[in-house]
């Protein structure tokens, strides 16, 4: 497997560190599952870059991590939505097969699945897009929790 490269944008709260290690953690861990490795650039659509946790060119693949743990609010279904129509946009402008939304929370990847009252959950499934839960270890998933605390996120105990 080559190199794996992941961009991220910087925090505006300034320390978004842990969450960035469990990203690349979770990346690192669905290439691997599927034998991929992701392109260094982002795709460009029309002059613009397309910001995308992982992107195979050559694999059609696309992927956008969600680390978050627990209770969502207003802004973390945002979050989602977004990441959701990114994967759309590359769908339908560059064919992209396939289009993955990884989570490192199965409570948080239901809020999004077939059983879900939220309208972004009929676009996931109708756009085919795939959902699936990087095994997250219960030390990793407390630091997680600790860090969303800090933040002023929601979280369950």
């Amino acid at each position: 497997m080559g190199f794996l490269y992941m961009k991220k944008e910087k925090s505006k709260s300034g320390d978004s560190n842990f969450n960035c290690k469990i990203e690349k953690k979770a990346l690192n861990w669905y290439a691997k599952e599927h034998d991929l490795v992701f392109d260094d650039n982002s795709p460009v659509l029309d002059g613009c870059s397309v910001q995308i946790d992982g992107y195979s060119k050559s694999e059609l693949t696309a992927v956008e991590v969600y680390a978050h743990v627990g209770n969502l609010n207003a802004g973390n279904v945002n979050k989602v939505t977004k990441d959701t129509l990114k994967l759309i946009l590359l769908d339908e402008s560059l064919q992209v097969k396939h289009k993955v939304l990884l989570f490192v929370d199965e409570d948080v990847r239901k809020a999004f699945g077939d059983k879900s009252k939220r309208w972004i959950a009929i676009c996931i499934q109708k756009f085919g897009i795939e959902t699936c839960v990087y095994p997250l270890t219960l030390k990793d998933r407390k630091k997680l929790l600790e860090f969303q605390k800090k933040q002023g996120a929601n979280f369950k105990k």
